[in-house]
């Protein structure tokens, strides 16, 4: 699938969380887990897919997903059905974190998207999140407000904090733009 700009929002598309899937307990190795997630976004959209994942500590481990057409124009009522591998990482204090593998990309992702009848990740779909099409200085006046909003973090042991001092670097930056 080529890389298009799409005028959809990730936050908005179905998609599928590996965390979820964590919590859910999915990642247990040498048994073959099945389940059904639902997704309920904006605008009162619900969708649904089931998914069999096999987890195997030394092999390839992967997931075959389910999910009814993401299109409105495809004729079919028919589930559509793909195959997502699976990485490991070990994680710093032991432990492993999963992730999926983009069919498109190959790299590792966290959330996969269905979307146009496809599960890819955002950078594939062309999906973009809703807090990167805020205007910079909206952007500025936010980041701001935030880090001006606690009294107490300004003064440590009678000298300013780093934390107030990025605070009077981006407010002198926004004053600066607003002239």
């Amino acid at each position: 699938m080529p890389k298009e700009t799409s005028c959809a929002k990730a936050d908005d598309v179905p998609h599928i969380d590996t965390e979820l899937l964590n919590r859910k307990g999915c990642f247990q190795p040498y048994e073959a887990k099945t389940g059904m997630v639902t997704w309920e976004g904006s605008r009162n959209v619900r969708f649904g897919f089931t998914f069999e994942m096999h987890i195997s500590p030394h092999g390839a481990s992967y997931m075959f997903v389910s999910f009814p057409p993401t299109s409105p124009f495809l004729p079919t009522k028919e589930l559509l059905s793909r195959t997502v591998s699976l990485l490991p990482t070990n994680c710093r204090y032991g432990g492993v974190r999963w992730w999926f593998q983009c069919p498109h990309c190959l790299k590792r992702a966290r959330i996969l998207y269905f979307y146009r009848d496809n599960i890819l990740c955002r950078k594939c779909h062309g999906l973009w999140y809703r807090s990167q099409t805020v205007e910079r200085l909206a952007c500025l006046d936010r980041k701001v407000e935030k880090l001006g909003a606690e009294e107490r973090w300004r003064y440590y042991k009678g000298r300013s904090t780093r934390r107030y001092k990025s605070y009077l670097k981006w407010k002198e930056r926004l004053d600066r733009i607003e002239k």
